[in-house]
This record gives structure tokens, C-alpha cells and sequence, in this order.
């Protein structure tokens, strides 16, 4: 493939908009190595704002969607060409959060089975999924959506989504990343994320140097009673809704045979 799309995706404070700069380090740092001038285009503003228009928008008639396939298919067409002309590969690295700033509900959210479609003609695809322990995903904004009860029951909501929608992809596709794992066991990650990604293993330490430790400790700076509530709440949910995020098979660090 001439394109390596590199889609981060994960719900809302989990950490992957901190995820995002490692990679963006990254690539930019193997490229200069190799002397390539390969192209890194990350959060691509044209297909960002199709995206956005595609699955944001209220009510989109059938022609509309169409057109708006096009165009994202003549946008990855473009770079597909530039790539060819160039002789070197182009990196598109875009990322999301569920739910999506206002959206807060199911039906205006990415479409990540749709978009793989759309993109699959065009790009290698790898998605890195973010996964943070979901008490402090939580706690990290506290008074969203009326308070840490209601905000916890929308995190396990869109996680049971998120992960639906993932299963439904190529597992060889899709890997996740405990933000645990990103912030203090960054040696056991260099080697399994160099090759999912196929970045040399001294650029993905070159790009661990961005990662910042969150100051927001759920277990020393939240009260005994929501603690308990928390903790009782995401033990009994996530056992059973979010394989993806929480199976071995899936994880950079359980797999160490990625091709």
C-alpha cells in the first residue's frame, strides 16, 4: 500500500489525544532518518471535515452520502498518486474520542466499520485503541454530562460501542494500548508498536518523550463513597463488554507476533 492511515481512537479521557503526538514524533522522526520525504498528514483537515460532515449531521439523504463517499475516495485517490509519484510512502494519522465533544448521543458518532470501508481501497489501516482504567477515564472530567454518576454510565455505554464496532473489523487491523502501559511500561511497548506500525524501534522512543503523565489521581483526590460506587460500578460492567480494549489477543503487549 502507498498509504498507512493510522486511526487512534478511544472514549472521551482516556488519553489517546496524548497518544497522538507519540506517533506523530514518531513518523517524522523515521522519515528524517531515512532520509525519505514521505508526507505525514496529520488530522487531515479535508477528510476530518468530510468525516465530521458524514456522521455529525443530523439527516443526510442517500445522494448526499454518495457524494460525500466520492469525495472522500478522490481525497485518498490524491494521495494515493503523490505517493506513486514520489516514490514514498504517505501517513495520514487522525484520531477520535467517543462520544465527540457535543455529541454526546450513539446515532451522531464516527462510523468506524463505514469508515475502514471507505478507506480500505486506498490505505493500510491500523487502528490503535486506547484503553485507560475507566475510573479515571471518568474521574478526568468529573462534572461532565450531570456528575461522575451519569458521566461513568455514558463511558460504559460508548465502550460496549466502541468495542461492537471493532469486532466487527479485522482483528489483524486493530490493537489497543493501556494508557497504564503507554505512560510506565513504555520499553515493553517499543518493540510490538515498531512493527504494528512499521516505525523503527528508536523513532517510537523518540516519540514516548511526548508523553505526559495526567496529575488527575481518582484514588487519592475523589471521595470514599464515589470511589466505592466507581469501583462496584466499571468491576461488574467491564468483565463482560469490552474484549477489545481488554482481551490479550488485541493488545500490542499480548501479541508478540504482529506482522
Amino acid at each position: 500500500m502507498d498509504v498507512q492511515f493510522i486511526f487512534i481512537v478511544g472514549v472521551e479521557g482516556c488519553g489517546h489525544h496524548g497518544l497522538f503526538p507519540v506517533i506523530e514524533t514518531a513518523l517524522k522522526s523515521s522519515i528524517r532518518s531515512h532520509g525519505s520525504q514521505s508526507g505525514v498528514f496529520p488530522r487531515w483537515p479535508p477528510i476530518r471535515q468530510l468525516f465530521n460532515a458524514l456522521w455529525y449531521s443530523k439527516s443526510l439523504t442517500q445522494q448526499q452520502r454518495k457524494q460525500i463517499h466520492a469525495q472522500i475516495g478522490d481525497l485518498m485517490q490524491r494521495g494515493v498518486k503523490l505517493a506513486r509519484s514520489t516514490g514514498c510512502r504517505q501517513f495520514v494519522i487522525e484520531d477520535n474520542s467517543f462520544p465527540s465533544g457535543m455529541n454526546r448521543d450513539l446515532a451522531r458518532q464516527w462510523d468506524i466499520v463505514e469508515m475502514v470501508k471507505l478507506l480500505k481501497p486506498f490505505a493500510d489501516i491500523k487502528i490503535l485503541a486506547l484503553y485507560r482504567d475507566p475510573v479515571a477515564t471518568t474521574f478526568s472530567h468529573e462534572m461532565w454530562d450531570g456528575g461522575l454518576t451519569n458521566h461513568a454510565k455514558l463511558i460504559a455505554e460508548f465502550l460496549e460501542y466502541l468495542n461492537k464496532k471493532l469486532l466487527r473489523l479485522n482483528p489483524a487491523g486493530v490493537r489497543s494500548i493501556h494508557y497504564e502501559d503507554l505512560v510506565d511500561h513504555q520499553d515493553q511497548l517499543t518493540e510490538p508498536l515498531s512493527r504494528y506500525l512499521d516505525i523503527d524501534p528508536e523513532s517510537i522512543r523518540i516519540g514516548f518523550q511526548q508523553v505526559r503523565k495526567s496529575k488527575k489521581d481518582w484514588r487519592t483526590q475523589m471521595s470514599l463513597a464515589d470511589r466505592d460506587w466507581m469501583t462496584r460500578f466499571f468491576d461488574k460492567e467491564r468483565l463482560a463488554l469490552w474484549p477489545v480494549f481488554t482481551d490479550p489477543d488485541y493488545s500490542l503487549l499480548g501479541d508478540p507476533n504482529i506482522s
